[in-house]
């Protein structure tokens, strides 16, 4: 059930006073309304203040209340998700978080079918798929921006999903005018497109999906700054927080201009296998670094290698049952032609003493791990782990050993190389 008919934009104020109740199908109930102030707190979260009131003592007991409904600044509807209580403030006001807010339009719960379609902007996506549409032209002394529109409502990817979703990434031109100049600002965002109506949480599981792909495509945490939702009759923006973004890399992963064509069945392929995916590639980008470093870190991805040959590089009869070192002598193989995994020189029984020594806490005098990685040469390994599992996930998302060649050789990948070399020159290993 939705009310009233377009949402508008998303709201610019940082508080807004209303009225907060928990709906009810029965229609012939009058709802218990409760005087509230919603908090939006530096764009991180949402914060719902309300007084002591009758029924809000029901709301403290519940700890987590799914969906409350409200009305702001006289008429305009929201829906609050997945609300829990934050704290008891002076003068008996109850804070409570709320993690997902939907301006102009009341909905039951996340699950209700109401949207066909959902935008989402990512602060930095324009970063890997800019088409350079922007130029400026020149004639004597006068200068103007040309926007290149031919196909401005053409997406530059488009990919449906063999659950029927569309996927797509479209570009967007935003000008602002001052009196002595004028400035154009290009960006790119996501869309997604259902032929019947889904719920929120289809959109927000998809946003979660695709936002990871991103993140692996340009190898460094990106999340979405803001979505919004379409219905029939219906325009509703929805405010969350999943998590600050990375400033982007010099080079992405995924080379775009060079592989655009195939990034269509790229995201059919992470869709139809995020379940099993995900878990492995999760901690990719996660890596701290050499000053925070400790053998957990080593550990994750050296799992993660495990992970991947049990799910995706074992899938004949005889290799079901590989051994650990067997098991990354095979992926040594087929990679045998990418050349940082040449450069690198990865020994599979070091990996596999080294393994052993930290997941099963084996003693340092024991005979079996004389080979075990430690101190300096763990974290050397780590990076090592990293720069092969990485080109699991692009041999996963169906590159040639030809393209992952291409694109370690001009991305951000050979950073965490240089990284490596420097601290073997620095420590006098070499």
């Amino acid at each position: 059930m939705c009310d009233g008919e377009e949402g508008g934009e998303m709201l610019d104020q940082r508080e807004y006073l209303g009225d907060f109740w928990i709906p009810s199908n029965d229609s012939t109930q009058t709802p218990q309304k409760m005087r509230g102030r919603l908090k939006i707190v530096d764009g991180e979260s949402v914060l719902l203040e309300l007084s002591e009131v009758e029924g809000l003592k029901f709301l403290i007991e519940q700890n987590t209340i799914n969906v409350l409904w409200g009305e702001i600044l006289g008429d305009i509807s929201i829906t609050l998700f997945c609300i829990s209580f934050h704290q008891l403030a002076d003068k008996g006001i109850v804070s409570l978080s709320v993690k997902y807010t939907l301006y102009g339009c009341h909905v039951f719960s996340l699950d209700t079918p109401i949207f066909n379609e959902c935008e989402v902007n990512y602060p930095y996506l324009h970063h890997w798929v800019s088409t350079d549409k922007i130029s400026l032209n020149k004639e004597g002394n006068t200068s103007s921006i040309i926007i290149d529109e031919t196909y401005s409502n053409t997406p530059i990817i488009e990919s449906k999903l063999e659950t029927g979703e569309h996927v797509m990434i479209l570009e967007n031109f935003t000008i602002r005018e001052f009196p002595y100049k004028k400035e154009v600002e290009q960006s790119s965002y996501l869309k997604f497109q259902t032929k019947g109506n889904v719920s929120v949480k289809h959109f927000l599981e998809l946003i979660g999906e695709f936002t990871h792909f991103f993140a692996i495509a340009q190898y460094f945490q990106q999340y979405p700054t803001e979505a919004l939702f379409r219905g029939k009759g219906i325009e509703a923006p929805l405010y969350f927080f999943f998590g600050h973004s990375d400033k982007p890399c010099p080079d992405a992963l995924i080379q775009f201009p060079e592989l655009k064509e195939k990034i269509p069945e790229m995201m059919r392929r992470w869709h139809s296998n995020y379940q099993q995916i995900s878990p492995i590639c999760r901690h990719l980008l996660q890596f701290s670094g050499y000053d925070d470093f400790d053998f957990p870190d080593f550990l994750i991805f050296a799992q993660a290698l495990d992970g991947y040959c049990k799910r995706f590089s074992n899938n004949d009869g005889e290799s079901k049952h590989l051994y650990y070192k067997e098991q990354i002598d095979k992926l040594l193989k087929v990679f045998r032609d990418v050349d940082v995994i040449k450069n690198l020189n990865i020994d599979s029984e070091v990996l596999r003493q080294t393994r052993n020594k930290y997941s099963h806490l084996i003693p340092d005098d024991d005979i079996d791990i004389t080979k075990a990685a430690s101190g300096q040469e763990l974290y050397d390994l780590t990076i090592k782990c990293k720069v092969l599992l990485t080109c699991c996930i692009l041999d996963f998302l169906g590159l040639s050993i030809e393209e992952i060649n291409y694109c370690c050789q001009n991305s951000t990948i050979l950073l965490l190389v240089d990284s490596f070399q420097y601290y073997w020159k620095k420590y006098n290993l070499e």
